[in-house]
């Protein structure tokens, strides 16, 4: 089972539910969420151009005097000049701090923080959202100066007053803790508890109202939560009354965030039976504003997800019957069907025109086709998509997952659009 680290590299997945559980509850108990002055907030740049074998050597900006820090500075002096104090060379000792967090922070952000009297470290995601809330993007976002850590630093303290901070603690083999941002967010953000989403899970298993259920895969890091439970006795039940001829899996996916990267997602999914990837073909999100508990996420899934389940195999059947020929007929049918789904813009053209080869290779140009085969041939389209980034697999799979409720014979190539489902949301 993973544990938990503070890495902008971590991250877990498995199919057990314990080890799950166990990974959540490692976040709930070492996640905090600050709610600060923007001003309070220290920065520790890294003066690279120095090499020291004890300490690094660093520029600290502030808005404000921090007065005491109960590890790790030294040799800092912090003299005003009107308004604010003027940025001041000192010393990170290497002994007070965890060195590979460290260097990752600097390497990241080129600093560290300083927050409650601590050094505290930052992750990429930390930054990107830190730099959306002072207002800064384009091409100077990617790069590190000590010229954009004051401006992040003023920006801080006059157009956002008052932040909430996502932070982690672990404590380290020294028996010291050591502590890094991966978040800066609006005052009115509120989390979902790791454990709440754990609860819900254990009552949607538990409840058997759609028989018994598997954990496909869940996966966790730093940004994001996620878990794909699916339900093969429904599956069998719906290819048994609507006479499919293949196994359609029922299932949903949970999609969480306590770093403001997404909204509270559940998903509706089907999965081909022996295939690896599913397609999604509902989304319902909510925001985190206001509290959410178990009973409602349990809630949210049999209302806006389950009540629907049965739409997808019905459609199927409705196509049993629904032919469309062989040959070339079959091979038009499926390249409009792909390109009215918005597959081709989702691809791009080279890919599409690869995946239209391969797909045309296994039609058998003595069978005649219904429908139904043609939508199966693309509920499994993503298996076939070898190397597609990681980016582009949500949404083929929500085009994919169109299908089956889409005219799949006669569509003309003009007609090219692409069906989208709504997107995460970010606080």
């Amino acid at each position: 089972m993973g544990k938990l680290t503070l890495s902008d590299k971590f991250f877990v997945e498995g199919k057990e539910l314990e080890d799950f559980e166990n990974i959540l509850k490692q976040i709930d108990d070492s996640t905090e969420f600050l709610r600060i002055s923007g001003g309070n907030i220290g920065f520790a740049y890294y003066l690279n151009a120095s090499f020291m074998k004890e300490a690094y050597k660093v520029l600290l900006i502030t808005q404000k005097e921090l007065l005491s820090f109960e590890q790790g500075l030294l040799n800092f002096k912090v003299s005003e000049t009107n308004m604010y104090p003027v940025p001041s060379i000192g010393y990170i000792s290497k002994q007070n701090v965890n060195e590979q967090l460290c260097e990752e922070s600097f390497d990241t952000a080129g600093y560290v923080t300083y927050l409650n009297g601590y050094v505290t470290y930052i992750s990429g995601g930390a930054l990107s959202s830190l730099m959306t809330r002072s207002g800064i993007c384009g091409e100077q976002s990617s790069k590190k100066s000590i010229f954009l850590t004051q401006a992040m630093c003023e920006a801080l303290t006059k157009t956002n007053p008052r932040v909430t901070v996502v932070t982690r603690k672990m404590l380290n083999e020294e028996g010291r803790y050591d502590r890094k941002i991966f978040a800066f967010l609006s005052e009115k953000y509120i989390p979902i508890p790791q454990r709440t989403i754990i609860r819900a899970i254990k009552a949607l298993l538990k409840d058997g109202k759609f028989g018994s259920s598997e954990i496909n895969r869940w996966y966790v890091d730093h940004d994001f939560t996620s878990i794909h439970i699916e339900f093969p006795e429904v599956g069998e039940e719906f290819s048994d009354i609507s006479g499919l001829k293949d196994t359609v899996v029922p299932g949903i996916v949970l999609m969480s965030s306590d770093t403001g990267k997404s909204s509270f997602i559940i998903r509706g999914t089907y999965r081909l039976k022996g295939c690896n990837r599913y397609v999604i073909v509902d989304e319902y999100a909510r925001k985190h504003i206001g509290t959410i508990t178990s009973e409602e996420i349990l809630t949210d899934c049999d209302r806006e997800i389950m009540v629907n389940f049965r739409k997808l195999p019905e459609e199927l059947a409705r196509k049993m019957g629904q032919l469309i020929g062989n040959g070339h007929l079959v091979e038009k049918a499926l390249r409009d069907s792909l390109i009215k789904l918005g597959i081709r813009k989702i691809i791009g053209k080279t890919r599409f025109a690869q995946l239209l080869e391969q797909l045309n290779a296994e039609i058998d140009q003595a069978a005649i086709y219904s429908e139904y085969d043609v939508a199966i041939l693309i509920m499994g389209l993503a298996d076939r998509l070898e190397g597609l980034p990681k980016s582009l697999l949500q949404p083929v799979a929500k085009a994919t997952g169109r299908a089956p409720f889409i005219t799949l014979s006669g569509n003309d190539e003009d007609n090219e659009e692409l069906i989208l489902m709504p997107e995460e949301e970010s606080e």
